[in-house]
């Protein structure tokens, strides 16, 4: 990740989620409001609890944090952004949208400087991987029923689906690289790597079969193609790119730049 290659790969799965997370919270006030019109007030309110948030509720905690003694490690300012986040998450499922939401726009407007949210996010992340997030994935399983892909035809779209969502992934991904000037092992390791479906692509998948807008079996099919991508991007990486090879490469370029910096 430390890499120009990794950034920049990193940098389009933040902008892939970020365009997702707009895109699901539309699809989530249209199908809670019931009409168009409900689901543009859900909207706005929502907009605009984005605004106050990225506003005077990022501006309250910064000078929250200003008035603390060391704010990373204060336990009763992480109490304070715990209480925040439950409150965040409640606003947003009472007017209509998902209750992630809200803790996502809460997490966004935390202070970045001296380090807060990363060492914020130390103090969550035990708790999170080792209870939270094994209880997600296991919740994501029991809802899955691979038993109902039973015939020529459900494969079929399986195979589809799946050759769908990393061809969408894969072509983009180097012919864009290859329009920035990157190498042609550089732009498949991009498209490789897009194809790899993160935790955003399940809580999605989650939220659209609480909503009956996915039936057990096309949920089914959606896991069973983020779990195959996923599985397969590494492989065809190592196979184009091994990242020995990446890290001696940005090794170089990086020496490359610093001798030319000094020599102009």
């Amino acid at each position: 990740l430390g890499t120009n290659l990794g950034m920049l790969i990193l940098g389009s799965a933040v902008v892939d989620d970020f365009i997702a997370w707009i895109i699901l919270a539309l699809v989530v006030s249209l199908v809670r409001a019931g009409s168009g019109l409900n689901a543009v007030y859900v909207f706005l309110c929502l907009v605009g609890f984005c605004l106050m948030m990225g506003t005077l509720g990022s501006r309250l905690l910064i000078y929250i944090c200003s008035k603390v003694h060391d704010p990373a490690s204060n336990s009763r300012l992480f109490l304070f952004f715990l209480m925040c986040t439950m409150a965040s998450s409640w606003f947003t499922e009472a007017i209509g949208v998902h209750a992630i939401f809200g803790s996502f726009i809460f997490g966004l407007t935390v202070p970045r400087h001296a380090e807060i949210n990363i060492k914020l996010a130390h103090r969550v992340e035990d708790y999170v991987v080792t209870l939270l997030l094994p209880l997600y994935f296991a919740k994501s399983g029991l809802s899955t029923q691979l038993g109902l892909i039973d015939s020529g035809t459900d494969w079929g779209m399986c195979f589809l689906i799946i050759f769908g969502a990393a061809f969408g992934k894969i072509v983009p991904g180097v012919t864009v690289g290859r329009l920035c000037g990157r190498t042609w092992k550089e732009s498949w390791v991009v498209g490789f790597l897009r194809t790899a479906k993160g935790l955003v692509e399940l809580i999605v998948l989650n939220i659209g079969l609480d909503l009956n807008l996915l039936t057990t079996k096309v949920f089914g099919i959606l896991v069973l193609m983020a779990v195959i991508t996923t599985l397969l991007a590494t492989p065809l990486m190592y196979m184009v790119y091994p990242p020995k090879k990446i890290l001696a490469d940005d090794s170089a370029l990086k020496i490359t730049h610093h001798f030319r910096r000094d020599t102009f």
